[in-house]
């Protein structure tokens, strides 16, 4: 989700106006800006100073400021996804569980770049809610892998449990950047462990309706 921290110096600023755009640092200095300015005061003038790249340039490449926030989301959601495929189908909550949790591991490796980043997203409402809509795929991924593994339950069910998870996430994040306890991952997999629920199977749910008839006579 958050871009890593460039190879050099927090303070070395890049000298000259380079034709070819690296996103993870371009990214890494946005945060820093947006830090210190706030999102909505940042201009691309404040951006293109702390970046070395050109005004025109960025404007070019992202169509807002918020797809430079974006940046770290798709390399992060594809290796959730790799680790989603290699999934298998035992105790299916708990292999959604460190799926995410590795997958969160590797997007923040370093963490003093992940916490600015969730303070970002956690300080700007309107941010916050554009930043979680990008995390569809994700909802629906889970959630067609939740029907793959219990073809037996309603997809409903299954979109409703992979967006409690999805909000869940986002809520581990939040109470990590504010307590700054453990890693990212970490957090993630403590909220998630809660969510962990068993998925009764179609002979329980069958037994539990033969249950409530006999109750209900």
């Amino acid at each position: 989700m958050a871009p890593e921290a460039p190879p050099t110096s927090a303070s070395a600023r890049p000298r000259g106006r380079p034709t070819v755009i690296d996103p993870p640092t371009l990214a890494w200095h946005a945060l820093q800006v947006f830090l210190e300015k706030g999102f909505e005061a940042t201009t691309w003038k404040d951006l293109a100073e702390a970046s070395g790249v050109s005004t025109r340039s960025l404007m070019r490449h992202f169509s807002s400021k918020t797809d430079l926030v974006r940046i770290g989301i798709e390399p992060a959601w594809q290796l959730f996804a790799h680790k989603l495929a290699e999934m298998d189908d035992d105790n299916l909550m708990a292999a959604l569980r460190r799926a995410v949790a590795e997958g969160l591991e590797a997007a923040y490796r370093d963490p003093d770049v992940g916490i600015n980043w969730v303070r970002l997203v956690a300080r700007d409402a309107r941010l916050m809610s554009e930043i979680q809509s990008t995390s569809a795929p994700w909802v629906r991924a889970v959630a067609q892998k939740i029907a793959d593994s219990r073809p037996d339950l309603p997809p409903a069910i299954c979109r409703a449990l992979a967006a409690a998870y999805d909000s869940a996430v986002f809520a581990a994040l939040m109470e990590w950047s504010v307590d700054e306890i453990g890693t990212p991952a970490e957090a993630v997999d403590k909220m998630l462990r809660w969510l962990d629920v068993r998925i009764p199977d179609a002979e329980e749910l069958a037994r539990r309706e033969r249950l409530e008839d006999a109750s209900g006579a």
